[in-house]
């Protein structure tokens, strides 16, 4: 698998704060099936604490590469971020102050707050008129899509990407990112999954147990796509499809009879939508 969303380095984000932790969270992200890991340090603007400097990230990734050589761990670490929405993300860009992902053209974006921001469609697609491809991190875990998962609907539109975290769908965000997450897979509208990871042992990077759930919910071919296919094609800055190439699994009767006494109202609103 390949993990496009992990804070890998340490002592720059509120990822892990030693080498030795990294390390570990390497081996366990090796030992679960990852091969490949793009690390996303958190890259924000003025006002918020994780402002790192690209030299800063390139000395931790090398020190990484490093270590990780000397312990045989088979984990290949490229270099991102995850970029902090603001108005100014164009010029952060332009300014090496946020990262593409791998060196490419596409740019993993998260909100703050609970509300979409004013501009923020307008800003993202002036990041494509210079030739980015946004990425949507965790659009599960905000509150404004949870409270109407349909606002993503203009964003698809635009071409803009969905990542989702593995650990949503197991329910480790809390019940409403667990339902917008199977929301979001079900419809095919989740492009990609990711680790999101930050820890050795709290938030460890690792997905293998949230890919077997994707299968449940819309077969081999989406898990297949969301954490091989599709990853594989952003690292190699490769052009990608704006709406997933696999249709949902078809339930079995009592899985679905299951789905439906577990989640009542939720379930019913997805069918509207």
């Amino acid at each position: 698998m390949i993990d496009l969303h992990a804070h890998l380095l340490p002592g720059v984000d509120d990822g892990p704060a030693t080498l030795d932790d990294a390390v570990r969270m390497a081996e366990t992200a090796a030992a679960s099936g990852t091969r490949v890991v793009v690390t996303t340090p958190h890259m924000q603007p003025g006002g918020y604490p994780y402002r790192p400097s690209v030299e800063q990230l390139t000395d931790r990734l090398n020190e990484l590469r490093v270590a990780l050589d000397e312990r045989r761990i088979p984990l290949q670490v490229l270099l991102g971020s995850e970029v902090l929405f603001s108005v100014d993300v164009p010029e952060r860009l332009r300014r090496r102050e946020a990262l593409p992902l791998a060196d490419g053209p596409y740019v993993l974006v998260e909100l703050a707050g609970d509300e979409i921001p004013y501009g923020f469609e307008e800003r993202l697609f002036e990041l494509q008129l210079e030739g980015y491809h946004p990425i949507l991190a965790h659009p599960e875990r905000h509150p404004a899509f949870q409270r109407n998962p349909s606002l993503v609907h203009p964003l698809l539109d635009r071409g803009v990407l969905l990542q989702i975290t593995g650990g949503s769908l197991l329910g480790q965000f809390g019940r409403a990112s667990l339902m917008t997450a199977e929301t979001f897979v079900l419809r095919g509208l989740a492009h990609l999954m990711a680790s999101d990871g930050h820890s050795p042992e709290r938030r460890p990077p690792v997905m293998k147990a949230a890919r077997a759930r994707v299968v449940e919910l819309a077969g081999p071919e989406a898990a297949l796509w969301m954490t091989e296919e599709a990853p594989a094609r952003i690292v190699a800055g490769e052009p990608l499809p704006t709406t997933v190439p696999v249709g949902p699994a078809r339930p079995r009767r009592r899985g679905l009879g299951r789905t439906l006494r577990r989640w009542g109202h939720a379930v019913r609103h997805r069918m509207l939508w």
